[in-house]
C-alpha cells in the first residue's frame, strides 16, 4: 500500500509539473495566483532560492471525556526525510534528488537553498516507531515555504 502511495504522489507530482510548465520546455513553470505582481497579472515565476521546513507529526485518534473522538499531532523525532525536486527532463517529468535530512527533537526538519518549484517529501519513519511512511507535494512558490509532515499508526 505504501509503494501504491508513493508512486501515485510521484505521478500527480509529475503530471501537476506537465500542467504548469504549458510548453514542455525546461523553463521555470507559471502558476496561478497573485504575488506582488502588477495589478491584473495573476501569474509569477517560482522564487530562485527557497527555504523548506516544518514539522513531523504523528497522528493519534483518542477518545476525548464525553466519548467524541478527536486527532493528536504528536512531534516525531528521527523520522528520515528525502526530498525530491520535480522537473522535466526532455519533456518527461522526473524527480532528482534535492536532499535528504532527519526529524530532530522538537520534530522539526528544514531544507535551505533549494531552487523554485515543485517537490515531493517522503518521511520514511524507523520501522520500530509503529508509524508508517508517508509523502506530502510541495509547490515551492515563496522564499519561505513551511509544510508539516504527518504519519499515522500502523495497522
Amino acid at each position: 500500500m505504501m509503494r501504491t502511495r508513493l508512486m501515485l504522489g510521484a505521478v500527480a507530482a509529475a503530471l501537476a509539473i506537465s500542467a504548469c510548465s504549458g510548453d514542455g520546455a525546461t523553463s521555470p513553470a507559471k502558476v496561478s495566483g497573485s504575488n506582488g505582481g502588477t495589478p491584473g497579472d495573476t501569474s509569477h515565476i517560482a522564487p530562485n532560492t527557497v527555504n523548506l521546513s516544518g514539522h513531523v507529526f504523528a497522528l493519534q485518534s483518542t477518545t476525548a471525556g464525553q466519548g467524541s473522538d478527536t486527532l493528536r499531532y504528536i512531534p516525531i523525532a528521527g523520522v528520515s526525510l528525502k526530498l525530491m525536486h520535480n522537473v522535466l527532463l526532455n519533456g518527461v517529468g522526473v524527480q532528482e534528488l534535492a536532499g535528504t535530512t532527519t526529524s530532530d527533537a522538537s520534530g522539526a526538519y528544514r531544507f535551505d537553498g533549494l531552487p523554485g518549484g515543485y517537490y515531493v517529501i517522503y518521511a520514511y519513519p524507523s520501522a520500530s516507531s509503529g508509524y508508517d511512511g508517508s509523502y506530502s507535494l510541495v509547490p515551492a512558490q515563496q522564499a519561505a515555504v513551511v509544510v508539516d509532515v504527518y504519519v499515522w499508526k500502523k495497522g
